[in-house]
């Protein structure tokens, strides 16, 4: 059976610390750009390294910006999304150091990314589509391909 449905809180929250790379939107001079970044769930926040002299540096502390994460299987056509909208913070030193030894949030691109920042979100929302689990398999290969259809 086809399932889209909103996601309750609670699971947004569990399938959002089931990952460690999601995608930040950030709104620049030039236009919103979408970056790839390394996070950990700390609490209620969600938070990235990055380079103090980037666009993520620049842009995602102080202003608002979103925050997404999703799961994908092609071809079961089914998948999931946990979207984050909230403003960026930069870390106190202090709790860099507790969350680096504690989370071990590393990030996978090179260069300087010294520059620790948490998303504390105020709207959180998440979606799942496609089959639920258990389906019958020739259920969901006929709707995918009704021509095979006896």
């Amino acid at each position: 059976m086809l399932i889209p449905r909103e996601l309750p809180v609670d699971e947004c929250l569990s399938r959002l610390a089931s990952k460690a790379i999601g995608r930040l939107a950030v709104a620049t001079p030039l236009g919103p750009r979408i970056y790839p970044v390394n996070y950990v769930v700390d609490g209620e926040s969600v938070v990235f390294r990055t380079s103090p002299y980037g666009t993520l540096g620049t842009f995602g502390r102080g202003l608002d910006v979103a925050f997404e994460v999703d799961d994908v299987n092609e071809s079961t056509r089914h998948g999931w999304s946990v979207m984050l909208l909230g403003r960026g913070e930069l870390l106190p030193s202090s709790e860099i150091q507790e969350l680096a030894r504690g989370a071990g949030l590393h990030s996978w691109a090179g260069g300087d990314r010294s520059l620790y920042v948490r998303l504390v979100w105020h709207h959180m929302t998440g979606r799942e589509v496609g089959w639920e689990e258990g389906a019958d398999s020739t259920e969901i290969v006929l709707l995918m391909h009704p021509s095979t259809a006896p």
